[in-house]
């Protein structure tokens, strides 16, 4: 008996599973939107720094409006608002309160320009108003504890303007975006898991009319997800939004890999073989292309550990070691489980009649199409590097989110009211300090004065800033901030934001409008490098959650178009080693390059760009398509060696559409069903990552069913193949 069907494999095949399930205990999840970024990175450690220096936290902003009869300035909405502030300060987690209310009287004393600050607050005729609530929440990345906050000031807001019906409110800011998250997460895992299981079972009933393999395939699958995010836990990951979607890559990818053997079974039973005899025949000719179809998989989603992002690490690794505990349980369990089944006669014949049916009018379509199949591939080619010429980064984290869902609602509204709803934090240090006359304080220069007021003055002539918030250059003495602390409480509390207790440290703020990653980075880009040219000023990096998404964006893309191609050359490469031929590289590169090439070059030419979810398929897709690939060259060589002589070139081709095309075939259909699940989705990167992973997908199945097999057939491949 074959070792992968003795009891004691099986047993261990478990046991390790079970071993590494136990890995869930020490999984963790954060809801924070800064999860998505490594904390080592600079940008975010530069963020930290600022924080710390100039008392920051996240905020939840609060968009308040009236209607077209109502002022947002009326006595009634300001008593409303006033009562509301005092409410919100008392609520745990809220560090801080600006209102609308604060700057409707201008205070000369306040250290930011009234008049700058008002126009970030209050929106008179558009008859909108801001509420700024800055947190200090104890378990910012909780789930639980985010939406109990959340909750407590929606209450606060509906207590408050309860006696106006003509008041609108909605929420944006960072904590806004993290409630966003819970909420798409909530959405897909109602649909995702329970979606998956039934469209499998349909699926794999339908295709191998036997529900008890339809149960076991998609066992396995859930094993192998338990056991991978076991071993995500093992190695300290965090799960973000993103990782919702893991659970359907790795039980889509565990179903259709055992589609093989299982196919392999019903194929030797139909051709007289019983049942013992079918499943070791299966297994035997099935074993060596599941295994490194597993292992070229999980390569290469192990890729995807060059990402800037951990969640994205995350998918990576958890996806590969899925795939490594799936190889191991489709090796031992499978064969196991269908030991125990019984499959009639008629079920066989029902099943490969089904397959044939669907193959055999493409067989008799591309048998004598076949140099108009590959004139037709070489010109997708040249078709799609033309099209790729256009694609472009354009990434925007605001609309992840479906266009109805509240909380883009509410960003897309300020940034249309308000002059920008993004922004960028730079802290300034003065290099030049004069002595103050009291206990040794210090004070900026007049020349780093002189400084400070020409960036001012250069940022605010930029087309791209909206608004420069800042202290005011003849703020900065010791005399005026003596007395401002001592005369104006809430101004010496404003204080604390933008400048540091020793003078030395100033932070920027600039409003800008929400724009595309690439637009971001070059504004961000173009500052800097004017801020560097100081003689009495030195600038960090400019700073915000905005920046922060554009970088990880960029910086993403390219590590992920750098991942596609060394996944791509790497598995051509161990197939060709394989295989001990050049060609069989070559064909391995072109077959497994033009779908994804033409994926993308439509992508282009449809209107879309490469975002976080899209770049995620480039670092991933390799791994997923090149599966069939390897079953279709292994199994044709192996069928040549068996064929003497060039007339036996037809019967080759004809023996891959007789038993290796139909599971090839089905099997991208299962795994594009699997995925069409992520089309549900509330989440943005995982749509469209679905999307165009099926679209890959279709179009490898295509390449793998027609292109390859009239390239096999070729006198110039046969006679090197």
């Amino acid at each position: 008996m074959p070792f992968h069907t003795h009891f004691r494999w099986v047993g261990l095949a478990l046991a390790l599973t079970l071993v590494a399930s136990g890995g869930l205990v020490f999984l963790k999840t954060s809801a924070n939107y800064r999860v998505y970024f490594d904390p080592q990175h600079p940008l975010l450690r530069n963020a930290e720094q600022m924080a710390s220096r100039f008392a920051l936290h996240d905020s939840l902003v609060a968009m308040v409006t009236t209607d077209a009869a109502t002022a947002i300035d009326a006595f009634p909405v300001i008593d409303a608002t006033l009562d509301l502030k005092d409410t919100l300060t008392q609520i745990s987690g809220v560090s801080g309160v600006d209102a609308f209310t604060d700057v409707l009287v201008s205070n000369p004393a306040l250290p930011i320009d009234s008049d700058s600050l008002a126009n970030q607050l209050i929106n008179r005729p558009a008859h909108t108003g801001l509420i700024v609530i800055d947190t200090d929440l104890e378990q910012p990345g909780n789930a639980n504890v985010i939406l109990a906050f959340t909750q407590s000031i929606e209450d606060a807001f509906t207590n408050a303007y309860a006696g106006l019906n003509n008041v609108q409110i909605g929420f944006t800011g960072p904590i806004a975006l993290n409630a966003a998250y819970i909420d798409v997460v909530r959405h897909d895992l109602k649909i995702f898991i329970p979606g998956l299981l039934i469209l499998m079972f349909i699926a794999l009933t339908a295709i191998f009319h036997r529900p008890a393999i339809a149960i076991a395939m998609i066992t396995q699958g859930l094993l192998a997800t338990l056991a991978a995010f076991g071993i995500a836990g093992y190695l300290g990951f965090t799960l973000a939004a993103i990782n919702a979607f893991v659970p359907v890559i790795i039980i889509g990818l565990t179903v259709i890999t055992a589609m093989h053997p299982v196919f392999g079974v019903y194929h030797f039973r139909l051709r007289g073989a019983h049942h013992e005899q079918a499943i070791q025949q299966s297994f035997s000719d099935n074993s060596q292309p599941l295994i490194l179809s597993s292992l070229t998989t999980a390569a290469g989603f192990l890729l995807l550990v060059s990402s800037p992002s951990p969640p994205i690490r995350a998918v990576g690794v958890a996806v590969a070691a899925g795939m490594t505990i799936a190889c191991l349980l489709n090796l031992t369990l499978l064969p196991w489980w269908l030991q125990r089944l019984t499959i009639q006669q008629r079920t066989v014949a029902r099943t490969i009649g089904a397959a044939q049916q669907i193959c055999l009018p493409l067989k008799r379509w591309s048998k004598h199409r076949r140099t108009p199949l590959i004139t037709s591939a070489v010109c997708a080619a040249v078709f799609s590097m033309a099209a790729l010429a256009t694609l472009t980064i354009n990434d925007n984290f605001y609309h992840y989110f479906p266009a109805g869902h509240p909380f883009r609602t509410t960003t897309d509204n300020l940034d249309a009211q308000f002059p920008g709803s993004a922004s960028i934090n730079y802290q300034l240090q003065f290099t030049e300090l004069n002595n103050s006359d009291e206990k040794n304080a210090k004070a900026p220069s007049q020349a780093s004065l002189d400084e400070y007021q020409q960036i001012l003055d250069w940022l605010t002539q930029q087309p791209e800033v909206a608004a420069v918030l800042a202290v005011e250059p003849d703020q900065l003495n010791k005399a005026s901030l003596d007395w401002l602390k001592q005369t104006n409480t809430e101004a010496a509390s404003i204080l604390t934001h933008w400048l540091s207790d020793d003078t030395q440290y100033v932070r920027l703020q600039l409003r800008i409008p929400q724009m595309n990653a690439a637009d971001l980075l070059a504004l961000e880009q173009k500052i800097s490098t004017k801020l560097q040219q100081n003689e009495h000023i030195e600038a960090t990096q400019g700073s915000s959650p905005d920046v922060l998404f554009a970088r990880l964006s960029i910086t993403n893309a390219t590590n992920m178009f750098w991942s596609l191609a060394l996944a791509l050359l790497s598995i051509s490469l161990l197939i060709g080693a394989m295989l001990r031929s050049l060609t069989a590289t070559l064909l391995a590169l072109f077959c497994n390059l033009l779908p994804v090439m033409l994926v993308y070059g439509l992508w282009s030419l449809a209107g879309g760009f490469i975002t976080l979810g899209t770049a995620v398929v480039m670092g991933m897709i390799m791994g997923i398509i090149v599966d069939d690939t390897l079953h279709i060259l292994i199994k044709h060589r192996r069928i040549s060696r068996h064929a003497k002589g060039a007339p036996q070139a037809t019967t080759n081709t004809d023996n891959l559409w007789e038993s290796v095309i139909p599971p090839v075939l089905l099997s991208s259909l299962v795994l594009m069903l699997a995925l069409s699940i992520g089309l549900l989705s509330d989440f943005r990167p995982i749509a469209e990552l679905s999307f165009l992973s099926i679209a890959a997908i279709a179009l490898a199945g295509i390449a793998d069913a027609l292109i390859l097999p009239a390239l096999l057939a070729s006198p110039a491949v046969r006679q090197r193949f």
